[in-house]
């Protein structure tokens, strides 16, 4: 029995993996630590008086002010923010690397690589805005020039776990599932809570035939979040792979009742349905 749609639903997979990683990947190089609870607002440090604050400089506390609003959602909001902090502070490489974030995040890939580039500049040395300059190169599915950042990053930052990531998901858009399963599984070694590393690798497994692994992967991803629709319905496709109808019929059935929304679960459930030959169900 062979797949039902696993080419497509992994080429969709990893798509929305990649664009994740734009925003989050690049904010968690800033030393600064944030709340990333978006349904919990927090007053910027800039609003509550110096007395919060009174070892930061004017251009820190814009700075800081300008990842809060950015974990808040509130991406305008932040790169005003970011504005003034280099405006007060021209030569901190952080701040150009964070307001590239914000505008990659925005779609606006241009201004984001011209912010990567002058944190570089400012910075030679500094990691994370390689790895950022390779995502957009990435969305842009320039996948190889995006290697070529990555590969710049980890150079600089040999523990830099989201530039394993990032470079593994590149390759594995590539076709190149051994050097995807070597990445993810080195992203994976400094960062074991990486779901997006497991789903990944097990797509990069799935494809070399190895099934069970493939399984495994899928299993740490929904221990680590048991609400992840995409793993169960990836599950489920490997049991397929495997003749086990009974439980990719159940993982299936688990992918939509986590997350009632997901089309492409609905899809590949009325899919092997019918496959089945379930067609009253499909």
């Amino acid at each position: 029995m062979g797949n039902l749609s696993v080419s497509n639903r992994k080429t969709i997979a990893a798509a929305l993996i990649a664009l994740c990683a734009v925003i989050f990947t690049a904010c968690a190089a800033n030393k600064t630590p944030v709340n990333a609870e978006r349904d919990k607002p927090q007053t910027p440090i800039a609003e509550c008086g110096e007395a919060i604050a009174p070892s930061l400089s004017e251009a820190e506390i814009y700075y800081n002010d300008a990842l809060i609003y950015y974990n808040n959602g509130a991406n305008g909001k932040a790169i005003a923010s970011f504005n003034t902090a280099i405006e007060l502070d021209s030569r901190k490489a952080e701040s150009y690397n964070s307001r590239g974030v914000a505008y990659a995040s925005a779609g606006d890939y241009e201004r984001a690589l011209a912010d990567f580039d002058k944190a570089i500049e400012i910075a030679p040395d500094f990691a994370p805005p390689y790895s950022n300059r390779g995502l957009v190169f990435d969305n842009l599915g320039a996948y190889a020039k995006a290697i070529i950042e990555f590969d710049r990053a980890i150079a600089l930052e040999p523990s830099y776990a989201g530039a394993y990531y990032n470079r593994g998901a590149a390759y594995y858009k590539l076709g190149d599932n051994n050097k995807t399963i070597d990445d993810l599984s080195q992203a994976i070694g400094l960062d074991p809570n990486n779901i997006s590393a497991y789903l990944v690798r097990g797509f990069a497994r799935s494809n070399l035939g190895d099934h069970y692994k493939a399984i495994d992967d899928f299993n740490k991803a929904i221990e680590l979040n048991p609400t992840f629709a995409q793993a169960y319905y990836n599950r489920a496709n490997e049991y397929l792979e495997l003749n086990d109808t009974n439980r990719a019929k159940a993982d299936f059935d688990k992918a939509i009742a986590v997350d009632p929304r997901d089309a492409i679960a609905y899809y590949n459930r009325a899919i092997f349905r019918a496959h089945i030959r379930d067609y009253d169900d499909a």
